[in-house]
């Protein structure tokens, strides 16, 4: 609402003018999206830029993104990996997915692919659930160098689903649905998991759970236990794809975390 809006840009502002990087960059997040009058792109780069001086990882992948799609400043890859790599040596985990996705998106550098694919495992090994997410895809979908490996990809995305990543719930349930990577196909724990990501703002599993006809509570989900689904029929079943053909490329995805 306008009045929490107000309220929050009081008190960063508050701190933001007794230094705090943590409140310029949110500020300029304001700025960015436009939820400030008179303030767009270009102010929240002044305040991005104050930001990482101050070693605020969020402002640095903010810069890389204005710099990848261009926004008040010129398309630069080059400065906009310069800007994840910074991050990424402050600790961010997020700027390793980030600076991934720029790798497979662009090519912007010889072996792309590769360098991309050592980012998401790295961020994946510490826990990352966005990067879990994503490796996953690069197995279930052998992309990015990797050989489909349907039983890689499950468990990758069962440890990013119970981060509560919403596209994991969504594509660990439509493997449960299947029957893939090496587990008996399984409606009622499908379902548990579609209900889950829907409840979490996933649209691809809203949308599957409108099909279907689901309005149940949200479930837990899991590998095991007895199928007791109601599907109609086979081709019912054949109709709930996975999500879509692309890795997630969200500008905000992976910043905050």
């Amino acid at each position: 609402s306008h009045i929490a809006l107000t309220n929050a840009m009081h008190w960063f502002s508050a701190a933001k003018d007794r230094g705090d990087g943590y409140s310029e960059m949110m500020i300029g997040r304001y700025y960015y999206s436009g939820k400030a009058e008179g303030k767009g792109w270009k102010d929240a780069k002044v305040l991005w830029e104050n930001a990482a001086q101050k070693n605020e990882t969020s402002a640095m992948s903010f810069l890389a993104y204005m710099y990848r799609q261009g926004r008040g400043v010129p398309v630069s890859y080059e400065t906009s990996r310069k800007w994840y790599e910074r991050a990424i040596a402050h600790g961010s985990y997020s700027a390793m997915h980030d600076l991934a996705h720029l790798y497979f998106k662009t090519n912007c550098q010889f072996h792309a692919d590769a360098k991309g694919l050592a980012l998401l495992k790295a961020a994946a090994s510490e826990g990352h659930g966005m990067s879990m997410k994503c490796l996953g895809d690069a197995y279930y979908y052998g992309v990015h160098g990797v050989r489909k490996d349907q039983k890689e990809a499950l468990k990758l995305y069962e440890s990013a689903a119970n981060k509560n990543v919403p596209a994991a719930q969504y594509m660990y349930g439509c493997m449960l649905w299947h029957g893939e990577g090496g587990v008996d196909a399984n409606e009622n724990a499908a379902k548990g998991r579609f209900r889950r990501a829907a409840r979490l703002g996933d649209p691809n599993a809203k949308k599957y759970l409108r099909q279907i006809n689901d309005t149940g509570d949200v479930g837990e989900g899991s590998s095991s236990g007895t199928n007791t689904g109601n599907v109609k029929n086979k081709e019912e079943r054949e109709n709930l794809p996975p999500s879509g053909k692309y890795l997630t490329d969200n500008p905000l995805v992976g910043f905050g975390r």
